[in-house]
């Protein structure tokens, strides 16, 4: 459901304002169709929220622990889109979009993305009520080097998570999509990294 979500939105875009340049695109497009998209398919079951207070999701998800709050869970921060049970009391899943990420997952701010999912996953040990967090985004590439560049990601996106689950208590994957579209050799793909716990 994410790619195929997120490869409509480029696409759907992409001739609704005749651009091929992810830059151009408002990140919150994606994260609302998303959203919209989650809460389709999960309507009966969940609740879906936008931009929900991470000190209140962790707070609900049960992921509190003694002693000072880790700086890569940025606690006053918003998540993108979090998913709740069907009472919508106790958040289940986190999710974070991400327009572009390129080579190196750095400097878009994927690597802090990663790093956060992965801690909040982590926070509070067996209390933590979340089931799995989730990055969703998107990435091109040019004269056929768009497998190269989903290897690239693939492994920095693990090795961020792996810096913050350094005990190996969670799995980590990610899975990419390519988006058709003929643009000159421009290649669009993408990307869903998924963080689950590993038992």
């Amino acid at each position: 459901m994410t790619h195929v979500t997120l490869n409509a939105a480029v696409q759907s875009v992409f001739v609704m304002s005749r651009i091929s340049n992810l830059n151009s695109i408002p990140e919150y497009f994606f994260t609302v169709r998303l959203a919209e998209a989650m809460s389709g398919e999960l309507a009966k079951n969940r609740v879906i929220r936008m931009e929900f207070p991470v000190a209140e999701l962790m707070g609900g998800a049960g992921a509190i622990q003694r002693g000072p709050v880790s700086k890569d869970l940025r606690i006053d921060g918003r998540a993108d889109i979090t998913i709740l049970d069907s009472m919508g009391k106790v958040p289940e899943a986190v999710v974070e979009v991400k327009r572009r990420v390129r080579y190196g997952a750095d400097s878009t701010g994927a690597a802090k993305d990663i790093r956060r999912l992965s801690k909040a996953m982590l926070y509070g040990g067996e209390s933590n009520r979340l089931k799995f967090a989730m990055l969703a985004f998107l990435t091109d590439a040019t004269n056929g080097q768009m497998r190269e560049r989903q290897q690239e990601l693939a492994d920095r996106l693990h090795d961020h998570h792996q810096a913050i689950d350094k005990l190996q208590q969670l799995t980590i994957s990610t899975t990419f999509s390519s988006i058709p579209i003929d643009d000159d050799g421009k290649e669009f793909a993408s990307g869903v990294t998924i963080i689950r716990r590993a038992r």
